[in-house]
């Protein structure tokens, strides 16, 4: 067991405040990191609850229907 270490520690990758810095100083890994950190900035603003949602209703909510009126009928006997 190694036990409770304080010498845990990061290293910064690439210079710091990217967008300060000009365009033709920059590689191309990270023209490509800064371009994918703001398309992922603008997709996580997105609010997708009512997209999930629909998704759901169309998954539970015909097979519920569908086990309700077959309970209603008599066709199923949920206690036999």
């Amino acid at each position: 067991m190694v036990g409770d270490r304080d010498d845990d520690f990061s290293i910064p990758l690439g210079k710091k405040n990217l967008k300060k810095v000009s365009a033709n100083f920059l590689t191309v890994s990270q023209k490509r990191n800064i371009r994918r950190q703001a398309y992922l900035n603008e997709v996580s603003q997105r609010n997708d609850s009512v997209f999930f949602a629909t998704i759901g209703a169309f998954i539970i909510l015909p097979p519920t229907l569908i086990l309700g009126i077959a309970i209603i009928i008599g066709y199923v006997q949920l206690f036999p």
